[in-house]
């Protein structure tokens, strides 16, 4: 028989005290890596915790209000509502790998005194959760009474403007994370300006993932959803509902997302043109537009548009759904085209006098999956014949109805 290997930098739980049924030998390292790290909570970008919040049963309408931090009426102060949280440690001394989680319980927001603002320039206050052990050399000297979790404050670099998306810890910049600390809040500080407001506070919490249940995303995860990564094959996500989207959960294929259930239906964006037409000339018009921020997954879309057209002699009139581009001419002929390199759908129809619904329903097999915002707009083209007038038709007989479907 071979000798077994010992897996590199592996471990195991529990282990039992020699002789005893009861007594384990395993430390807090070891329920760093196989509990939180190995079993609890899922990988992040580091490979060990993806640092962030727990979203429990704290929410306003849809946002998770856990670690929250808010104005405390434009005081020298800010309020943080309670909650728990994960954070990755670098090394440590004792050697350790650092998983940290915990907070506090509860719905009362915490006052947390800020530093006094700048006396020139500006800067930004950071407000992080972290958790103090101090029997961690790191730690030791911290001149805290007690271990457990802490709201601190850092501040920033002074400098002559502000820019949040600065190299942390450069002047203006936010702060930068020290070791341990997860970012709540930046907070923004103008010269001698002690009343902090709501519209000073940016909200930066993440959140974190426990194994088999999917990550709840905060508004700061959807902003920045275009670099929000998976880490588990199979990992899900679930979005609160947000800019115009329903909630719903989406996958990691492990290497992009995909979305999960059926079409996405949009709200009905008010009409924007209607009109009369003289005799000889002609019009063009959005008669609609919505702008689809990035869903974070490819999709297909589909759009059905109508209108009313009204006329005392025949005319033509034109329709097309089009992406991102400006008014296209007329088809010629008449009939469904597709210019694939800007994504759009046309239709085309002489029609005689009286009402008519010019509808415009376009699906397209084209996937899209640039990780852009598009604006799809419902374009109409009309021309009256001699002499008549004709008129497009303002809400009674308006859709612009626009689905995407996950693939």
């Amino acid at each position: 028989m071979t000798t077994p290997l010992a897996m590199t930098g592996g471990d195991a739980f529990p282990l039992m005290k020699a002789g005893s049924t009861t007594v384990g030998q395993n430390n807090q390292d070891d329920f760093a890596k196989l509990f939180f790290q190995g079993l609890l909570f899922g990988p992040g970008a580091s490979g060990y915790v993806r640092s962030g919040v727990l979203a429990r049963a704290n929410y306003s309408g849809t946002e998770p209000l856990e670690l929250k931090v808010i104005e405390n009426g434009n005081a020298q102060s800010v309020q943080v509502y309670p909650g728990l949280f994960v954070v990755q440690r670098g090394d440590v001394t004792p050697p350790d790998r650092g998983v940290r989680w915990g907070g506090a319980l509860g719905s009362t927001p915490m006052v947390v005194n800020m530093p006094a603002a700048p006396g020139a320039n500006t800067r930004y206050d950071g407000v992080f959760a972290r958790i103090l052990d101090k029997n961690i050399t790191q730690d030791s000297g911290s001149g805290l009474t007690n271990n457990g979790p802490y709201i601190d404050v850092v501040s920033g670099a002074t400098g002559a403007s502000l820019n949040i998306n600065a190299t942390k810890g450069t002047a203006g910049a936010p702060p930068a994370t020290p070791d341990g600390y997860l970012p709540l809040a930046y907070v923004a500080r103008a010269t001698n300006d002690n009343n902090i407001s709501t519209a000073e506070i940016t909200d930066v919490r993440r959140g974190a993932l426990i194994n088999g249940t999917p990550r709840v995303m905060f508004p700061f995860d959807i902003s920045n959803i275009a670099t929000d990564v998976g880490y588990v094959l199979g990992e899900e996500r679930y979005r609160p509902a947000a800019g115009g989207y329903p909630a719903f959960v989406d996958r990691w294929d492990g290497t992009i997302w995909r979305g999960t259930g059926g079409p996405i239906r949009f709200s009905r964006p008010a009409q924007t043109a209607s009109g009369n037409l003289g005799s000889n000339t002609s019009v063009s018009m959005a008669s609609g537009k919505l702008t689809i921020a990035w869903p974070g997954f490819p999709y297909q879309i589909s759009a059905l548009g109508q209108v009313l057209w009204s006329s005392a002699s025949a005319g033509a009139v034109n329709g097309e759904i089009n992406v991102d581009s400006d008014l296209y001419s007329a088809p010629s002929g008449g009939g469904n085209t597709l210019p694939v390199t800007t994504l759009g759908w046309s239709y085309s129809s002489v029609v005689a006098g009286g009402q008519t619904v010019l509808s415009v329903d376009a699906r397209n097999t084209i996937i899209i999956s640039d990780g852009l915002p598009h604006v799809y707009s419902f374009w109409i083209f009309a021309e009256a014949a001699n002499p008549s007038v004709a008129v497009i038709g303002l809400g009674f007989a308006y859709k612009f109805d626009v689905e995407i479907k996950p693939v």
